[in-house]
């Protein structure tokens, strides 16, 4: 048998040792890599540029990812939702005293057509109905200026009137001119009425 010099068998293992060592460290994909790109592979994955950022830049950003995560509204976004959402309201409370000021003057219209018994107040519904048009319409015009429309012909400020209802408000005197008109029994007298 022959003799191996001391320390010769050390020497032997440790390449075989340390290659082992080192294939079965790198990931799985590079050791089928071709030699110059092999090396590459080993490169820190961490990446320059976010150590380069500060801790205000990286709380910032924190904080941006979870507020939104979590749908908080920070207050500057706060204040410029509330102007939209003020005028949807006050469109959709137009919309709703327009639709109720039509349905009434519709509603009255047929009744007094038909010769149908007119309510103790018949007008009180239909001035409350007009009274509220124009309310909301001024709600309206105060947080959409663009709702202002031109001059209308019953001298109402713009702001106030809208003038695509001037046929409405016709037909709204014209049933006033009939709920308030004297009875046919009722005779004429030019004698003026003294308290």
């Amino acid at each position: 048998m022959r003799s191996v010099p001391p320390g010769t068998a050390d020497r032997a293992a440790a390449p075989w040792s340390a290659t082992h060592t080192t294939a079965r460290s790198q990931p799985r994909h590079d050791i089928a890599l071709p030699g110059p790109y092999r090396h590459t592979m080993h490169r820190s994955t961490s990446s320059p540029t976010l150590a380069r950022l500060s801790a205000p830049a990286i709380l910032a950003f924190l904080l941006a990812v979870t507020w939104h995560g979590l749908g908080i509204t920070s207050p500057a976004h706060a204040e410029q939702a509330k102007l939209p959402k003020a005028q949807t309201a006050a469109v959709a409370a137009y919309d709703e005293a327009l639709a109720a000021f039509k349905e009434i003057l519709a509603e009255r219209r047929a009744e007094i057509d038909a010769g149908k018994k007119l309510p103790r107040l018949p007008g009180q519904a239909v001035y409350l109905a007009r009274l509220k048009v124009m309310s909301t319409y001024k709600d309206l015009t105060d947080v959409l200026p663009a709702r202002i429309g031109p001059p209308n012909k019953f001298g109402v400020p713009p702001d106030h009137f809208d003038v695509a209802i001037e046929p409405l408000i016709e037909a709204y005197a014209d049933l006033f001119a009939v709920m308030q008109a004297p009875p046919k029994f009722a005779q004429a007298s030019k004698t003026p009425m003294k308290d």
